[in-house]
């Protein structure tokens, strides 16, 4: 059945009239775009958070290669496991809400790879452990508990909460490292 313009025009111009579109469609665009918006504030939390977790697996990778001790090796893989994970999961909530994450660390998290990188033997495991270990996961606590708490978007929210454990039990590890 072919539909003349005219009486197309007709058709949507009756359509608008009495109020658009059916008000199903309209309420089923309206939550999905709901779903999908994050707040600045929930945007900014996500990429600190994924500049951490990038952060912590560049220089526990870099670790991987210049540390000769067994229990810094041991505790760099565990970085690159969990804090890749935890990017991943990042990740696929910012693909869900429709959010870009940065591509890269940020500046000071570059800087201090750029510093342990100039670093070799016990000297680097000094710096792994006191930077990396300890004093990113202090930040990183912070970070964590901050979205457990502040974050308005329920799935950032959560992914704070399944971090504090993990975050908790890494600063933990990194207190106890002897490099």
């Amino acid at each position: 059945m072919r539909i003349s313009r005219p009486l197309a025009a007709a058709a949507m111009a009756a359509l608008l009239a009495a109020g658009g579109l059916p008000s199903a469609y309209a309420q089923s665009r309206t939550v999905s775009d709901a779903k999908s918006a994050v707040s600045a504030s929930d945007q900014k939390m996500m990429a600190e958070f994924a500049q951490a977790n990038m952060a912590e697996v560049a220089v526990a990778k870099l670790a991987q290669s210049r540390s000769s001790n067994a229990e810094i090796r041991k505790f760099a893989q565990q970085m690159i496991d969990d804090h890749g994970k935890a990017y991943e999961d990042l990740s696929q909530l910012a693909e869900d809400k429709h959010v870009t994450l940065p591509k890269e660390a940020d500046a000071k998290h570059q800087e201090m790879l750029k510093k342990m990188n100039t670093l070799n033997g016990a000297e680097f495991d000094r710096q792994y452990a006191a930077k990396a270990g300890v004093e990113d996961h202090q930040n990183a606590k912070k970070l964590v508990d901050r979205i457990a708490k502040t974050a308005q978007d329920p799935g950032l929210k959560a992914l704070g909460r399944k971090a504090q454990p993990i975050i908790d039990m890494h600063l933990k590890m990194a207190k106890e490292l002897k490099p």
